[in-house]
């Protein structure tokens, strides 16, 4: 799927790999309308949107970082079982000339999650990829979906 960013992704020289306080994960069991929206601070910008699977994403843009990112994805094991699961209290992601990288990590649950994009006006889009052990399938599962946000109205 990073082809689909082509060469936006790759022009995001930036990146960083952190030690998430615990990337959040959980497994849903039925599927909400819309992340709740982050809170908004005096001259932060709300974006929400949907990914490639259908799913909700939501943001904050303060300050040049992405902040309160969280998003549903779908993930899928080597046996082709599939879990639905919500990733969310990601460290802060740098905005540098309009793109942000980052791949962050989580040591239980064992998971590592890479979030890609680039600003455009008043649109984000970019990918996420998330993988994840699940100890169920004795296994790491993964899965991997475009986005796609604009400002939310205040």
């Amino acid at each position: 799927m990073l082809g689909r960013m082509g060469w936006a992704a790759a022009a995001c020289a930036v990146g960083m790999v952190a030690q998430a306080p615990g990337i959040a994960l959980s497994a849903a069991r039925a599927r909400p309308h819309h992340p709740a929206a982050p809170a908004a601070t005096p001259g932060s910008q709300t974006f929400r949107g949907h990914t490639s699977q259908h799913q909700p994403i939501a943001f904050t843009i303060a300050s040049g970082k992405i902040t309160n990112l969280r998003f549903w994805i779908v993930i899928t094991c080597a046996i082709r079982h599939r879990y639905r699961l919500r990733a969310s209290r990601f460290a802060p992601i740098t905005i540098r000339s309009g793109c942000f990288q980052a791949t962050l990590r989580s040591r239980h649950p064992a998971a590592s999650a890479t979030v890609t994009g680039r600003l455009r006006s008043r649109r984000v889009s970019g990918t996420l990829r998330l993988r994840r052990y699940v100890a169920a399938e004795h296994g790491a599962c993964s899965g991997t979906a475009t986005y796609a946000a604009g400002r939310s109205s205040p």
